[in-house]
């Protein structure tokens, strides 16, 4: 017998259980509903019978006996069906009855392909129930500018990229004025009053909002599923450079945690010490965070070789107090004439330097002397252990080191050489004065100063969406697959046509095995499509740009609609994400100075607006240039602290991916449809219209095999044996006398006989291909300065807009400039005709040099240049 199956009935070995040789064992395959996550289909058997042998009654534990208590049934039992020694099944058994008559005795079992939902974990948890921990940061100039050095490598970047500050418009800053005569404290447009090009008018950190990257709340999100994901789209640098933004508030900046008074207190102890007298010697006093019931919450205090040391995190007051008994073990001072010689203070300094703080620190308090007694052995001469109690406080700033220690301000020791090695000698010990008793020593920190914080914790700031919608949106937008794998505990996720890529298809040529004496069904593939689909983000109400898009043509910005020819068909489906529109526009007077704005106009004041979250793209550090040409420089002001540092960069986002290039075939447009943008209407100078836009990259070939009117289902019988139901794939490209075809669904398919098997295939009208969309493109740093010409090399190069002509070398040659010294055009190289000037390689050329195989055309104003195939 070619099939078997094995079972797993003790948790480990792999034990062989008899079938019947002419009762199949069958699997239904077909694609899942991936647009409805709560309900999953997956490959299944139908129940079968298998024979009473005495195998299989050992394995079972000869359940059939009415008293048997051995086997239990209410199990998974992990199974495997193998033909000819291959794994072309793996799933789980169940046991569902034991038949008995005069004549046989029948095992009744069911195999199913166990596929379980992966989404169950998912289920009513919102973005915000996952864990941002590791993201929180102090919303300060340096999180806001180190998250701009971002260029989608997965290193560089504020948290390597996985938060980023751009530039948007959410609102200005009124300062609590509601009126509308109010003034803001700064504007975000060019040479007006309150323009942000001003020193006098720079931009504080807070007004910053995050964006988290799309992957990294789905990595996230699938870590709570127990699931690796394999994904080469969203590991892609498309898709690695989509950020969602964070904190829909309705208000200028992010929500805090709340300032909390004296989150930096602790509390220590050290056990009791004895110390020799040494006039003028410092002692260290080796307080610990870890003994009896100290804490130190905040990781601030740390004792490092006997070094007790506190490091401020806050500017402010903080207020101490140590408290110990001390007395002398040295019964020389009991007498009169010695009493007044033994003297200590408590000292506190600090310092800058962790490492040496009463060397090169200042002393900011000192306590009165204390006088050191002992009662005499045999009279009642001198005082018990002294009480010690000290309290003071200072003013600091971040980043200081705080230590306390005893001085001995000793003048006289006598000579005590009879009372042994008990001479000379002083001793710490917990306090005690009859009313509070500690159980060491003791130094705390008591009082520290409100913690005004601006910690940017990502859990308030995330959006209202539960994990499975957002996972859906994911689905809708790019038409994902995923295909699970549970036994290896993987989900693959990628778009339609990535998985469907017609060159990477396997191929099956099926005509021979297509049963003709048996019923070949022919049918158009759907009378229930939608006349309508539409393709769109959700409406944002009062949104400014999104406002005046849907008040003058009545639907969401960036929409996609396909309407069928057919006059059969009615209705609409509409495909909605949960995410707001995000056109774009140039500021005033700063027609190249583009951004997002998602304020509310009020009254004439840009109000802040509690809206949807927005996908964008991280475009990059763009100049400020002013005008559409490129020849007004420009500059805005960000303080740091109570600094203005100019800027010649902004940070970009947009949902084009470049916004430099008149070359449409390097941008990608994350809206459905290419749409008209706002920026267009002072800016000529940048291509908005591309074909890489989300609907004609993942959907558009999907949605017109669907509406195809020579779109048929072909349902036939197949001869199929177990190894070829293994084998064949959902996505395999199966040909059948003259035409291609898809499957659509197996049913009941043989695991151990050949046999005919009943498929339904969709003809491919239009292949799939594997469209990567253009990443964008990251060619400056932050605050770079404006281009200059500076050292060039140069060559020759076939150069001209005729791109055949370069191609094949009969183009004219001439002199190029670039400053790259290898001598060999690349990728982003800039290329210069003229240095006189300087004229750069108008947008559009193309460029061969001399000697090279490389052809390269120039895709933007700067004369940055991409390769390009002839």
């Amino acid at each position: 017998m070619d099939t078997i199956l094995l079972a797993q009935l003790d948790g480990n070995t792999w034990q062989r259980i008899d079938v019947f040789e002419d009762i199949p064992i069958t699997l239904t395959i077909q694609q899942n509903d991936l647009t409805d996550l709560t309900s999953r289909r997956v490959p299944y058997s139908k129940t079968i019978q298998i024979p009473d042998t005495n195998n299989n009654a050992i394995l079972f534990e000869h359940y059939y006996e009415v008293n048997g208590i051995e086997f239990n049934p209410l199990q998974k039992i992990p199974c495997v069906v193998q033909y000819r020694g291959t794994d072309i099944f793996q799933g789980i058994m169940r046991m569902n009855s034991v038949t008995t008559n005069s004549e046989e005795r029948l095992y009744e079992i069911y195999l199913m392909g166990e596929v379980s939902d992966f989404t169950a974990p998912l289920r009513n948890l919102q973005l915000q129930d996952l864990n941002y921990t590791d993201l929180n940061h102090d919303l300060v100039y340096s999180s806001v500018t180190t998250s701009w050095e971002c260029v989608n490598d997965g290193n560089s970047g504020l948290f390597n990229g996985q938060i980023l500050y751009p530039l948007i418009n959410y609102g200005l800053d009124y300062q609590g004025n509601t009126s509308s005569a109010a003034t803001s404290t700064f504007t975000y447009d060019f040479d007006r009053p309150l323009s942000f090009d001003q020193s006098s008018r720079s931009v504080p950190p807070s007004i910053f909002k995050p964006a988290i990257q799309v992957k990294s709340v789905l990595d996230r999100m699938f870590a709570e599923t127990g699931y690796e994901v394999i994904s080469e789209f969203f590991d892609s640098p498309y898709f690695t450079s989509i950020y969602m933004d964070t904190f829909q508030n309705g208000k200028i900046g992010v929500e805090y945690a709340s300032g909390v008074t004296n989150q930096n207190i602790f509390r220590t102890y050290m056990a009791p010490l004895t110390f020799r007298y040494d006039k003028d010697d410092t002692h260290l006093l080796p307080f610990r965070d870890f003994i009896g019931p100290a804490y130190d919450p905040l990781n601030n205090f740390a004792n490092i070789s006997g070094s007790n040391r506190f490091k401020v995190p806050y500017a402010g007051q903080y207020g101490f107090n140590i408290r110990f008994n001390v007395l002398t073990t040295d019964f020389c001072f009991a007498y009169p004439l010695n009493i007044q010689n033994a003297k200590i203070t408590v000292q506190a300094w600090k310092s800058t330097s962790s490492t040496d703080i009463v060397g090169t620190g200042t002393m900011f308090y000192e306590s009165p002397e204390i006088e050191l007694k002992q009662a005499f052995r045999d009279g009642n001469i001198g005082q018990g252990p002294l009480p010690v109690n000290l309290f003071f406080n200072d003013n600091f700033v971040a980043g200081e080191y705080i230590t306390v220690v005893i001085f001995d301000k000793t003048t006289y020791i006598p000579l005590c050489g009879s009372f042994g090695q008990g001479a000379k000698q002083y001793r710490i010990q917990a306090y005690d004065d009859g009313t509070i008793i500690d159980p060491f020593p003791l130094y705390e920190l008591y009082q520290s100063p409100t913690i005004i914080t601006e910690l940017v914790d990502m859990t308030l700031g995330m959006p209202n969406l539960e994990c499975i919608d957002f996972l859906k949106s994911m689905i809708t937008m790019f038409n994902l697959i995923i295909t699970q794998d549970e036994q290896e505990k993987t989900l693959r996720i990628e778009p339609y046509n990535w998985d469907y890529n017609d060159p990477t298809r396997t191929v099956r040529d099926w005509t021979k095995i297509l049963d003709l004496n048996s019923d070949v069904k022919v049918e158009p593939l759907s009378f229930e499509l939608a006349k309508d689909g539409i393709w769109t983000n959700q409406w944002t109400d009062n949104e400014y740009l999104p406002k005046l898009w849907y008040d003058q043509y009545n639907f969401v910005y960036g929409r996609e609609r396909f309407t069928s020819d057919s006059n059969f068909f009615t209705g609409e489906k509409i495909y909605e994400t949960p995410f707001g529109s995000c056109p774009t526009s140039g500021v005033t007077n700063a027609p190249n100075f583009i951004i997002p704005q998602f304020y509310y106009l009020n009254n004439g004041q840009q109000t802040p607006y509690a809206t949807k979250p927005h996908l964008f793209f991280w475009v990059g550090n763009r100049l400020a240039w002013k005008d559409q040409f490129k020849t007004q420089q420009g500059s805005w002001y960000l303080t740091s602290g109570s600094t203005p540092i100019e800027w010649t960069t902004y940070p970009c986002v947009s949902h084009l991916s470049t916004l430099e290039s008149q070359i449409s075939e390097v941008i990608s447009d994350l809206n459905f449809r290419s749409t008209f943008d706002f920026f267009g209407n002072s800016n000529t100078q940048i291509q908005q219209f591309t074909d890489y836009n989300v609907y004609n990259v993942f959907w558009e070939t999907y949605v017109d095999n669907l509406y195809d009117p020579t779109g048929k289902r072909l349902t036939g019988n197949f001869y199929f044996r177990p190894i070829d139901v293994y084998e064949t794939k959902l996505n395999d490209k199966i040909w059948i006398k003259d035409a291609w075809y898809t499957i659509e669904k197996m049913t009941d398919a043989d695991l151990v006989n050949k046999r005919l098997t009943q498929i339904s295939l969709i003809k491919n009208n239009t292949p799939y291909y594997k469209v990567e969309p253009p990443a964008p493109i990251y060619i400056y740093a932050p605050n770079e300065g404006y281009p200059g010409p500076t050292q060039f090399y140069y060559d020759l190069a076939y150069i001209s807009t005729d791109k055949d002509s370069v191609c094949d070398e009969s183009a004219t040659q001439f002199t190029y400039y670039s400053d790259n010294n290898s001598l060999t055009i690349e990728n982003y190289d800039v290329i210069y005709l003229d240095l006189t000037g300087p004229t750069l390689l108008p947008m559009g050329t193309y460029i061969k040099q001399q000697g090279s195989t490389t052809t390269f055309v120039c895709v933007d104003t700067y004369g940055r240049v991409l390769q390009t195939s002839c």
